[in-house]
């Protein structure tokens, strides 16, 4: 288990990072959300809504940097491509006072209705206008109200970005495992933003500072044994007010006052996060449309449409499952080939030697419908029953874990469509359950997707060498004719 000197640098027990948004001068000149519920008529410009996010250029963003300057912190400014074009000599002192710039758009606007091509676009223009003002590619990226499109971060992860904020779903960073390989989340915060409470409705400072310092305490407590993270989200129009800024000063002069505080940028979190794997969560989820959470899109027509998936029973579907792995390859190999492979479960060492531990448990010779077998995994032994077989097509079996009493259990499926080269080859696995949580989800976080991985490219050469020996032998044979 891995002990709070490693959690972050220099053995600090908690990070700390704020969040601060360039927003004034992105949003659109009439409709904007703000203090007032009625409409502006006829799309007439809002004036008041707008001088509200002029405050934050004018004021706002130029006392918190002065804030943070004087508690030596550095902090992530999300900015909008817009906002800098219109005031870039503030663009410019946020770096140079040692902040990140970070992407948040071209402008104030959601951008998840967007075709592909055109997030894309969006997203870009916000990076060459953060690159014109200061200098700096940006590496992060927040969206709108924190809502991004299925495709999101595969265009963030090709467009050279390294990590998101708009999960918040955890006190601590994590990776996702995209198409594209790995790609971080820095969680956000929604209850402790500003944004919360914009209209200043019922906002009350010392209610604000007590749920700062309690935020503080409790993951600064959790510390000691877990790796936690605080995140504060400001925004210029709203915490760069005179009256919140002085409860900030009283916050950070807390907090500083406190041993093995890492006050980070996120840039930097998401390196080190990136860097420590080993402590790390790593997900491997389905497409967003099937999960309902951020992770690589579904594959365009070919791969969703042309390929067959999983067949899942109703209790192991990945949409409920608390670990799910998709890995798929193609297959210079006829599919007949890859099947007296994968059925072959006794001799699954031959290619695979992690699978040196199968035993059939019934009559067959190899795995068919009702087939009983045991393997071990993880060090532990696994009853598992094939539940589905349609011969050089897919196969799926249950598992459960001997000797356990929580009831934990998991599907594996295999799925083989031929192609004009050979074939494609897709596995699938959900496990649900404490055994698999502790097993795999917390004590080895990636291994089922790390291990299939490697079993499917294992089969893949296996079965491609096996039709390059027919392909001799037939030769052979026509030569000796």
């Amino acid at each position: 288990m891995p002990t709070n000197d490693s959690f972050w640098p220099n053995g600090a027990r908690l990070a700390i990072s704020f969040s601060l948004m360039f927003e004034g001068g992105g949003q659109p000149i009439s409709g904007a959300p703000g203090f007032f519920e009625e409409p502006m008529e006829k799309g007439l410009p809002d004036l008041a809504t707008n001088g509200i996010f002029q405050y934050g250029v004018y004021e706002g963003i130029p006392r918190i940097l002065d804030l943070m300057d004087k508690h030596e912190v550095k902090l992530t400014s999300f900015m909008i491509g817009e906002a800098v074009d219109k005031a870039p000599d503030l663009a410019r002192g946020i770096v140079r006072r040692g902040h990140e710039a970070a992407a948040h758009g071209r402008s104030w606007q959601n951008s998840y209705l967007l075709d592909p091509d055109t997030e894309r676009r969006f997203i870009m223009d916000g990076v060459e206008s953060i690159q014109k003002a200061t200098g700096q590619t940006p590496v992060g990226w927040n969206a709108y109200y924190v809502r991004n499109s299925p495709h999101t971060l595969d265009i963030l992860q090709s467009l050279g970005f390294k990590y998101h904020i708009d999960e918040p779903s955890a006190d601590q960073p994590f990776i996702v495992k995209l198409k594209g390989g790995d790609f971080v989340t820095v969680p956000y915060t929604l209850h402790m933003n500003d944004i919360a409470s914009y209209t200043f409705v019922g906002w009350n400072p010392a209610a604000y500072e007590q749920a700062l310092k309690d935020e503080f305490d409790q993951l600064y407590e959790e510390g000691t044994y877990r790796r936690r993270m605080m995140v504060v989200g400001l925004h210029d129009r709203i915490s760069g007010h005179a009256n919140r800024v002085r409860v900030l000063d009283r916050f950070l002069t807390y907090a500083r006052s406190k041993p093995g505080v890492w006050f980070a940028r996120k840039d930097e979190i998401a390196a080190w996060t990136l860097d420590h794997r080993e402590i790390t969560p790593i997900y491997e989820r389905g497409a967003p449309t099937v999960t309902g959470l951020p992770g690589s899109a579904a594959q365009g027509k070919r791969r969703s449409q042309m390929y067959n998936h999983v067949i899942w029973p109703h209790q192991y579907d990945p949409k409920t499952s608390a670990i799910y792995a998709l890995n798929d390859i193609d297959v210079n190999a006829p599919p007949e080939v890859v099947w007296k492979l994968l059925v072959d479960a006794e001799n699954w060492s031959s290619y695979f030697p992690a699978e040196d531990q199968v035993k059939i448990l019934t009559d067959e010779p190899e795995l068919a419908l009702g087939t009983k077998y045991s393997r071990v995994t993880v060090g532990f032994l696994m009853n598992l029953i094939v539940t589905e077989c349609v011969p050089i097509s897919r196969i799926a079996w249950s598992t459960t874990v001997a000797g356990d009493a929580t009831g934990s259990s998991a599907y594996h499926g295999w799925v083989i469509t031929p192609t004009d080269n050979g074939c494609h080859v897709l596995t699938e696995e959900t496990q649900q359950g404490p055994f698999f949580l502790e097993e795999l989800g917390r004590k080895n976080p990636g291994a089922l997707y790390r291990y299939h991985q490697e079993w499917v490219e294992r089969l893949a050469h296996a079965a491609e060498a096996e039709a390059a020996k027919e392909v001799i032998k037939k030769d052979k044979t026509n030569g000796g004719n």
